[in-house]
């Protein structure tokens, strides 16, 4: 059993998926086996896969026979891996070569409650530079309870991310295959509950922007919906009263502004939206009496904050 099974769903990436093969294969710790993903894609993507499975074994290819997207890609992978640790890699991102060494050395040096383990991401476009922004926010090092410190402000790009295995398949934490924008924000939020997470503030991975390779074009109304759609999915999962509570408010005070802000405040207001959204959240049980009235009342906050500015 090797120590790392890395995930890489793919689809229609032929323009980069070579470098992020590349970039996984010189990695300076060795024992990992990575798993391909193919979403049914129609370009050059299967035979490059193949040239690097049949170059090397520690390479497996799987696939889809029609598009299924990402998820349910990476679902695929996630039952497939044997390995004790789980990584993810975007068909367009790319790994530094220190990348899995420096997390073995984080899982060294902690114990048995450590489930989580993310670091910070340089955004590049069509080529690696030292000018990219940072992306990923977090305290440096250990975080014990990381459910509700790092709920409302959690910034993590999959590629960064490796989990515990043995927890995955004990919790049967899986991706959304019914979401198709920020499915990847409600796995890691889920697996915030189970144990302690570990942010490293190095830059060990570059994240490729403005790029579609490993799904499909994701309309705009779902992009307007994705904070509330995560925290609500997220709340039909939490057990304890305090969980509850604390994703009832994030559903309306972060995902529900968001989509105020998105759906109202633009050239092209939303009103449907809005208004449905509304209705959904005065009718779930879920969520809280009291942030129902904030409900109620946050479109008129915003919009005298936006007035009198």
């Amino acid at each position: 059993m090797s120590t790392f099974s890395i995930i890489i769903p793919f689809y229609n990436a032929e323009r980069y998926l070579h470098e992020a093969l590349l970039s996984v294969q010189n990695q300076s710790f060795t024992d990992w086996e990575c798993l391909l993903i193919n979403d049914a894609s129609t370009d050059n993507s299967e035979q490059i896969a193949l040239s690097m499975v049949s170059s090397d074994e520690r390479f497996k290819l799987d696939k889809n026979f029609q598009n299924k997207g990402v998820s349910s890609s990476r679902n695929l992978g996630l039952y497939k891996a044997k390995s004790k640790w789980i990584c993810f890699l975007d068909a367009d991102d790319i790994w530094k070569e220190n990348k899995l060494e420096k997390d073995f050395e984080i899982i060294q040096h902690s114990d048995s409650q450590l489930v989580f383990i993310y670091s910070t991401t340089q955004l590049i476009h069509n080529s690696i530079d030292n000018k990219g922004n940072l992306y990923g926010a977090g305290n440096n090092g250990l975080t014990q309870n990381p459910f509700f410190s790092l709920l409302s402000g959690m910034h993590i790009h999959l590629s960064t991310v490796v989990v515990r295995n043995e927890l995955i398949k004990k919790k049967s934490v899986v991706f959304n295959e019914k979401m198709r924008f920020a499915e990847d924000t409600l796995f890691c939020y889920e697996l915030l509950r189970f144990g302690s997470v570990f942010f490293n503030n190095q830059v060990l991975s570059y994240y490729r922007v403005d790029v579609v390779s490993s799904t499909s074009f994701i309309p705009k109304k779902e992009q307007i919906m994705g904070s509330y759609i995560v925290f609500e999915n997220l709340l039909l999962k939490v057990k304890t009263s305090v969980e509850k509570k604390i994703v009832s408010l994030y559903l309306v005070k972060i995902g529900f502004k968001k989509l105020i802000v998105l759906s109202l405040l633009k050239q092209r207001p939303h009103f449907s939206l809005y208004f449905s959204t509304l209705l959904k959240i005065l009718k779930n049980k879920n969520v809280f009496l009291l942030h129902k009235v904030y409900a109620l009342i946050l479109p008129f906050s915003i919009l005298i904050n936006k007035w009198f500015k």
